[in-house]
């Protein structure tokens, strides 16, 4: 049975396992080091009977880096010489494997957070560069922005779909509306139009910058004519065809001349 009890070990006198597979960068035992700092050494090493290091080798070089005399370790002395080899490879390959993916909408919004608290985000591993969305090229110039229409082809109550993206002609007022735009999704960040506290669409430089990071968008604009106006917008820069969701029109057709 595996070993749960925390004992002390003089880092002197762990030993790396020969065979390691797993490299560990500068830059990432820098990282380490920083984070045992800040947090402490919440992870112990993992080590056999003979103070072979089964899992945690990174952490002992940051150990190292800041000069600690002993760290925390946890002996694992029920595995077979065969299972000590095959987990150290395990530990270090699993969490790699299976499609392992980060929802980065959801790792920006935290690092904002964090960051409207003056924490040091390069603590947590992440920096803002690895977060920042690769951004779409359109077809016509992203401030580019169409005529208003005389007459609109936009209604009251009408959801068009955009590709990703919803847009209502409606007032974000209304609870009814909101929930009829949104169709069960919950929004990671809202943006209203001070002093009024309401959502909009305005001209569609939201919509746009929704597009081009690759983002979500879901827009409520209450004047049919600049609705309109976000649709013509959005169907330049990407050249796609805009659908009005009751009946499936497209944007393309109702807008013949």
């Amino acid at each position: 049975m595996a070993g749960s009890q925390v004992e002390n070990v003089a880092v002197g006198d762990l030993l790396p396992y020969i065979n390691n597979a797993k490299t560990h960068p500068e830059e990432q035992v820098v990282k380490i080091a920083a984070s045992i700092k800040e947090f402490g050494f919440n992870a112990p090493i993992l080590a056999d009977e003979g103070n072979q290091i089964i899992a945690g080798h990174g952490r002992l070089l940051a150990a190292k880096k800041l000069n600690m005399d002993t760290v925390p370790v946890v002996r694992l002395d029920h595995l077979s010489e065969t299972q000590k080899k095959a987990y150290i490879l395990a530990d270090n390959r699993l969490g790699e494997v299976g499609g392992t993916e980060w929802d980065l909408d959801l790792v920006s919004l935290e690092l904002e957070g964090l960051q409207e608290l003056d924490f040091d985000i390069d603590l947590t591993g992440f920096s803002l560069g690895d977060i920042q969305p690769e951004e779409t090229e359109g077809l016509t110039d992203e401030d580019s922005v169409p005529e208003v229409p005389e007459e609109p082809v936009s209604k009251e109550g009408d959801v068009w779909i955009l590709g990703k993206h919803r847009l209502m002609c409606g007032d974000s007022t209304s609870i009814d509306a909101v929930e009829k735009l949104m169709d069960g999704q919950r929004p990671d960040l809202i943006h209203t139009d001070p002093p009024y506290g309401i959502g909009y669409g305005g001209s569609g430089s939201t919509l746009i910058a929704c597009e081009k990071t690759n983002r979500n968008g879901y827009l409520m604009e209450l004047d049919p004519k600049y609705n309109d106006v976000i649709l013509q917008r959005w169907a330049d820069f990407t050249g796609k065809d805009p659908v009005r969701e009751d009946d499936g029109a497209k944007w393309s057709e109702l807008t013949k001349d």
